[in-house]
């Protein structure tokens, strides 16, 4: 899966690089964007709303409130 990523960078010829990372997800990602000083999170979405989101959490709303910089939602 990284290297399908990282090739697909490659081909659009963007610069930027794949990692994998241990944890919940939306706490390890707003914890790597900290990090890296990053001032933008990409971050896809099914776009539940309603009662499923409710039940089954979301990543993407988490990361959106929390994030140190802008995050861009993709559906």
């Amino acid at each position: 899966m990284i290297g399908a990523l990282r090739s697909e960078l490659a081909i659009v010829g963007v610069a930027g690089e794949a990692e994998v990372q241990d944890g919940v997800p939306a706490t390890a990602i707003l914890s790597r964007a900290t990090a890296l000083g990053a001032w933008l999170v990409v971050v896809g979405t099914h776009g539940r709303g309603g009662v499923a989101r409710f039940v089954l959490g979301s990543v993407a709303e988490k990361i959106v409130r929390d994030a140190p910089c802008s995050v861009l939602v993709v559906r």
